[in-house]
């Protein structure tokens, strides 16, 4: 008889791994894909939240084009919505310094334009610029 038969313990360690070492290299693994999956989840949300914002931005940046050729530059306020969901609001006033002084140039008034896109209730992109009007 040879030693490695006597002793089966010892013939045995060399062949492979314990059912305690394949089980805790498991949980490792599993950790680790958790830990992977609620990163890249994360990630994912971002990038949604990212693409809200842009498209937000365009639509307000279309909007914000709009008022002079198609929206008349008077004191007003308008709201709609757009097609995908996001909600717009439109908020013309005439512009005052610190001082309250209308700002003048001749026969033009400088209007604040102020476009805003909701994408829900607590998010929201604004632009405002300023646009030049006749006075009434």
């Amino acid at each position: 008889m040879s030693k490695s038969s006597s002793n089966p313990r010892r013939a045995g360690s060399g062949r492979g791994f314990t059912l305690l070492e394949v089980l805790i290299a498991f949980a490792i693994l599993a950790l680790a894909l958790g830990g992977l999956l609620q990163a890249f989840s994360a990630g994912f949300r971002g990038l949604e939240r990212a693409e809200d914002y842009s498209t937000a931005t365009l639509h307000a940046r279309s909007k914000l084009a709009e008022v002079g050729p198609i929206i008349a530059v008077e004191e007003n306020e308008l709201l709609g919505e757009f097609e995908n969901g996001f909600a717009w609001r439109v908020t013309i006033s005439r512009d005052e310094d610190e001082e309250g002084t209308l700002r003048r140039n001749r026969r033009s008034v400088a209007y604040r334009v102020e476009v805003t896109v909701s994408m829900d209730d607590k998010r929201a992109v604004t632009l405002t610029s300023l646009r030049l009007g006749e006075e009434k």
